[in-house]
């Protein structure tokens, strides 16, 4: 194993041009399910992370509670309501209106504030399998994915491969029933079997973040970002971010590594501004577009 460290100036040269031709068509559909009655503020900030990104168009496939939540802050974002359960997380018949939704060109985000549903896990079982899209996968859909025991299925079938999965160590620590304290020791290895045995590209987040390609001797690691991400909803802004990428043609390790890059440098320039103590992964839209701006100069 090889390790090589992301900067904004190793990354630099990965990001496109955008023709002065083109329109919203030219940079990819982001569908969003994510998000549930008590988790609206995901929803809200995986969102922001793919509008952030650059993507065409970022559709929220959400219940009629986080759709309404979201546009109050984000009228860009079209929406899809999806049918509930009765307690408001998104239910299992909603899987073909998503699935009727997206289309192969699309990225699917699935997991930001999702919840922990027995109904929405079986929805999440049936899009890793059935959607004919690239996919981030993050959050409580990775835990659903452990609560709900179809981890060797899921391997059996193969549907992980060439997806972007997104867990910090709680969450491959429950999808692989190593312990934190030795995920947290041995992240490059973690990421990488992760990686080789799921076909997955793997972004393991802690203090630092370890990207791992499938089939690639080389590991990534992004030490950009601080503590002033260590407070809920920062995860749902790179899942966004990520997504967006993916939506907009970038390859599942280019797309991880801008994501991470982007996210981590947003992060140090609002803690420059704002304090790490009191910095907010709201903060981050207006951080990330400086980012970028750096990017492009």
């Amino acid at each position: 194993m090889t390790t090589t460290n992301i900067t904004l100036q190793n990354t630099k040269s990965l990001l496109k041009p955008r023709p002065n031709d083109s329109h919203k068509g030219s940079f990819g559909t982001v569908n969003a399910v994510v998000g549930c009655a008590r988790y609206r503020g995901a929803a809200t900030l995986s969102v922001m992370g793919a509008l952030r990104s650059g993507a065409g168009i970022v559709r929220l496939c959400s219940t009629e509670k986080v759709c309404s939540a979201v546009t109050v802050q984000y009228p860009s974002a079209t929406l899809l309501p999806l049918p509930e359960t009765a307690e408001g997380y998104i239910a299992k018949t909603a899987v073909p209106t998503v699935l009727n939704t997206v289309k192969p060109v699309d990225s699917l985000l699935l997991g930001c504030g999702l919840g922990q549903c027995a109904d929405t896990g079986a929805a999440v079982n049936l899009l890793i399998s059935a959607a004919k899209c690239r996919k981030v996968i993050d959050a409580d859909a990775l835990n659903l994915l452990s609560a709900t025991g179809s981890l060797p299925e899921v391997k059996k079938n193969g549907a992980l491969r060439g997806c972007v999965i997104t867990p910090h160590v709680g969450e491959i620590s429950r999808l692989t029933g190593k312990g934190i304290a030795e995920i947290s020791e041995n992240m490059e290895s973690t990421a990488q079997e992760f990686a080789s045995e799921y076909g997955c590209v793997t972004v393991l987040k802690s203090h630092k973040t370890v990207i791992s390609v499938p089939n690639e001797e080389t590991v990534y690691i992004s030490e950009l970002g601080n503590s002033g991400l260590a407070k809920g909803g920062s995860g749902d802004v790179l899942a966004g971010l990520i997504a967006g990428f993916l939506a907009q043609g970038y390859t599942e390790k280019d797309s991880a590594l801008l994501g991470v890059c982007v996210h981590g440098a947003a992060a140090d320039l609002c803690a420059r501004e704002l304090s790490m103590q009191a910095m907010l992964p709201t903060d981050l839209g207006e951080y990330i577009c400086k980012v970028f701006k750096k990017l492009e100069e």
